[in-house]
């Protein structure tokens, strides 16, 4: 997952704000609009601040890949809503 991958070296991240950017990026990537390309522009533009860039990599820093037991332990939780909580 690229964003990830990103992530993981400390790049900063800009995605679309999406349930499943929101998900795996937890908080540690500026959302965006997917349809405002204006919005996209001023971001990027704004990256290219040294302030910026230092807080969006921080913020990139932060981010730790979810362990093997969490990513299982959500599947599971998925699979019982699923099955309107049984099992």
């Amino acid at each position: 997952y690229p964003p990830q991958e990103a992530l993981a070296l400390g790049t900063p991240v800009l995605a679309s704000d999406t349930a499943v950017h929101r998900e795996y990026l937890d908080g540690h990537a500026r959302m965006l609009p997917a349809h405002a390309p204006e919005a996209w522009a001023a971001a990027m533009a704004e990256m290219l601040e040294e302030g910026a860039q230092q807080s969006a990599r921080a913020l990139a820093c932060a981010w730790a890949a979810p362990t093997a037991e969490a990513r299982c332990a959500a599947l599971l939780d998925f699979a019982r809503d699923l099955s309107g909580g049984t099992g």
